[in-house]
């Protein structure tokens, strides 16, 4: 669905990677089972690209990588519509200054 085909889109954006990954010599995963695993193992930002990485907060990301987890959600039924997906992306947008940057530790 064009759902999920975003979700792999959002990923791409967050790692830089495409979406077929090459490991070795001929060894390939696909990037969509790479970025769910970092998300169940918690490495996420471990595999951010490192552009996005230093220029983003580490709340937006993770809000970011939780809609796209959301998108390829492999029961059509519990994906979001593409309206609720842009409405999520659209608060987002709006509320860019409220997250600390990855890189900068909570002050309390």
């Amino acid at each position: 669905s064009d759902v999920y085909s975003f979700g792999v889109v959002i990923v791409e954006l967050l790692t830089g990677k495409e979406a077929i990954l090459t490991f070795g010599s001929q060894e390939k995963r696909g990037l969509v089972s790479y970025f769910l695993s970092s998300m169940e193992e918690n490495h996420l930002l471990d595999i951010v690209d490192v552009e996005i990485g230093k220029d983003s907060q580490k709340d937006e990301v993770v809000a970011v990588a939780e809609l796209a987890k959301r998108c390829l959600n492999l029961d059509g039924r519990y994906r979001p519509t593409m309206k609720e997906v842009a409405m999520e992306l659209e608060r987002f947008r709006t509320r860019q200054g409220d997250c600390i940057p990855i890189d900068q530790p909570k002050q309390a």
